[in-house]
């Protein structure tokens, strides 16, 4: 339509009396003066009342059409001529009614209904789900609470701590380490030292001269010590998620020191994130009974099945309720017959560390009841003593050492050591890989002993 038929067509309108215009009669002067308060459109009165006509037969916007139609509807309710609902068969003129009416009450009546049906139901189910949660400890300090209660105690180095010969050993030299005594050969004093620019080998105790640092394996290089640090120290200042703290820096320690233990063949460090603890009857429960929900640990430092552990293995009973035989509190098939020795938690700086002493506690107590069941399996008295469990929590660059323990009446206590290096620096890479690597040596000469004595199956 050009600019001149609109202009002579607005002419005609202009120029037609009250009663001619488009039926509207008296009521539609009315509306035409009534103010800004009643939204009358006479913009395009023919070319609505065309489309109007041209989609009456159209279909309704279904599926994914709905969102485009939704807008276009709504936008039609408030400012298209509409039939009205009082049309009378003998008069055209009154099928249009242009006084706009509310847009719910037609045309939002035909946009389908976006909701799906069982959105009750869904709601129903979190509820459910949020209360079986709400039920459920998310903090350490209620695991004390439990039927069979799990403790974190802070070892205090200034007062009697009641600690058992095992843990107290294990506790002293991991806190030399700590402190950095005797955490390198001494045959690396001038080597180390001609390279140091941050005077963090002056100090003659660093060194060990009697041989014990070299039984537990060789100290990583300096170069890669150095590529460790770097790689840390960037994860730090790009605040790297998880993933990426475990590639670059906690896998590579851990890996590499025990690439470098004496005890390598007969250990492994395996990555163990996919495994759950199963059956669920090793949780901790409630006091309604139920189990908690189930815990991961990340890595472990486990034992390489010697012929003894194949044997008892060939004759092991499934863990109940399962097909699966498995010497741990889990049925991932990669570590089913290597018993796990020391567990390992990891997160990235800053993440709640509570949050890994949790998982750590639920872990280590399936652990110790999936013992139990075994010296049972084996024919030992009730009441046989367990070991003591080395476990280590890694935050961001800063690794720290706890060590459980549990009595003959089932309670747990998670003795908390504190921080033994940071993967930030030197001195800090040497000092755990000193821990990890005398942590395999203790796998290999005490775990495995009593492990083999105890815990095999009678043949």
């Amino acid at each position: 339509m050009s600019v001149s038929s609109i202009e002579n067509w607005l002419e005609e309108v202009e120029n037609l009396p009250p009663e001619s215009s488009f039926g509207g009669g008296l009521k539609r002067k009315r509306d035409l003066t009534a103010g800004p308060s009643k939204r009358v459109l006479l913009k395009r009165p023919m070319q609505d009342h065309t489309e109007r006509q041209s989609r009456a037969g159209e279909p309704r916007a279904r599926g994914r059409n709905v969102r485009r139609g939704r807008a276009r509807n709504t936008v039609e309710a408030t400012a298209t001529p509409r039939r009205s609902k009082r049309s009378h068969a003998t008069d055209d003129n009154d099928d249009l009614e242009v006084t706009p009416r509310a847009a719910s009450s037609l045309h939002m009546a035909t946009v389908p209904n976006l909701r799906p049906p069982s959105t009750s139901k869904s709601r129903g189910s979190l509820s459910s789900s949020a209360r079986t949660r709400s039920s459920s400890p998310h903090k350490v300090s209620a695991l004390s609470g439990l039927p069979e209660p799990i403790k974190i105690v802070k070892i205090n180095p200034y007062e009697d701590n009641s600690l058992s010969s095992a843990v107290q050993e294990l506790v002293t030299q991991v806190s030399e380490y700590a402190g950095g005594y005797g955490v390198l050969p001494a045959g690396l004093q001038s080597s180390l030292r001609a390279a140091d620019l941050r005077n963090e080998f002056r100090r003659g105790d660093i060194f060990d001269g009697s041989g014990q640092r070299e039984r537990l394996g060789e100290p990583l290089g300096l170069d890669l010590v150095d590529q460790i640090c770097g790689d840390t120290r960037d994860c730090m200042e790009r605040q790297q998620h998880e993933a990426a703290w475990n590639c670059e820096s906690h896998v590579p320690i851990g890996r590499e020191a025990w690439r470098r233990s004496s005890h390598r063949k007969t250990t492994r460090f395996d990555n163990i994130t996919p495994a759950d603890i199963s059956p669920k009857t090793l949780l901790p429960s409630l006091t309604t009974g139920e189990p908690l929900e189930s815990k991961r640990v990340d890595f472990a430092i486990t034992l390489r099945p010697s012929d003894r552990m194949k044997e008892g293995f060939r004759v092991l009973e499934p863990l109940r309720g399962t097909i699966y035989k498995s010497w741990n509190q889990s049925t991932l098939h990669t570590i089913a017959d290597s018993p796990l020795a020391v567990s390992i938690e990891t997160k990235k700086a800053g993440e709640n560390r509570e949050k890994a002493e949790y998982q750590l506690s639920i872990w280590v107590h399936a652990q110790f009841k999936r013992l139990r069941i075994l010296l049972q399996g084996s024919g030992r008295p009730e009441g046989t003593a367990l070991p003591a469990l080395p476990l280590i929590i890694v935050q961001g660059a800063q690794w720290e050492f706890f060590v459980a323990t549990q009595d003959a009446q089932g309670d747990t206590v998670v003795w908390e050591h504190g921080s033994f290096g940071m993967a930030d620096t030197r001195l800090g890479v040497y000092q755990i890989v000193a821990v990890l690597q005398y942590l395999i040596y203790w796998a290999q000469t005490e775990y495995r002993v009593w492990f083999e004595e105890y815990c095999l199956p009678q043949l």
